[in-house]
């Protein structure tokens, strides 16, 4: 039952009163020992699921849910849905920052993407779509709503590469340009290139 459609706090918040109920029946009823025993239980339960949602939420090391993490010696399932239908993980792909190095060089120019075209027009101000003037490949890292990741597209060698993002000695984001009118010249663009 990998989808059973039914939202989990229906179970989870009647179990957690039963929980209680049950707990404090036991600490005000039942002898030092149980009492003991049960305390240590109890904080043993809550270090756990404390643990495993700062691993999960907190820590961002890892993009969840794309990464896998390893929790207590068990390693979660890579994440192959088509779509990430998720929200509020981190996911920066540094769109801002692109858009505003290729404003600064050339706004005349259109852009295509192995990203969604519905993350990337949201930060971009130049048109999507492949020109045949000149154009701007942005290839994302694990993307976020397709599943092109590691698509290379035509044109896209070391010589045409103006920008790239990194974090954490990763590179997630990178730009080139492609113009069909001068591609045997990459040169007038060499001055642009980034090197973090």
């Amino acid at each position: 039952m990998a989808k059973p459609g039914t939202h989990i706090y229906n179970y989870v918040i009647p179990m957690i009163f039963l929980i209680s109920f049950l707990t404090a029946s036991v600490l005000e009823n039942g002898s030092k020992i149980i009492r003991t025993v049960l305390g240590f239980g109890v904080f043993f339960i809550y270090a756990v699921f404390a643990y495993q949602s700062y691993m999960i939420f907190v820590d961002h090391k890892a993009e969840y849910p794309w990464d896998e993490k390893t929790i207590f010696n068990y390693t979660t399932i890579p994440y192959v849905e088509k779509e990430v239908l998720t929200f509020g993980f981190p996911h920066n792909r540094n769109w801002k920052g692109v858009n505003e190095f290729i404003l600064n060089y050339n706004d005349k120019c259109s852009y295509i993407t192995n990203e969604g075209k519905e993350v990337s027009q949201i930060y971009t101000d130049i048109k999507f779509g492949n020109t045949t003037k000149c154009h701007y490949i942005i290839s994302v890292k694990r993307p976020f709503i397709s599943t092109r990741d590691g698509i290379i597209y035509p044109g896209t060698g070391k010589n045409n590469l103006i920008y790239q993002y990194e974090k954490d000695d990763e590179v997630l984001t990178k730009v080139y340009f492609k113009n069909p009118v001068s591609s045997d010249s990459p040169a007038l663009f060499e001055d642009m290139l980034l090197t973090n």
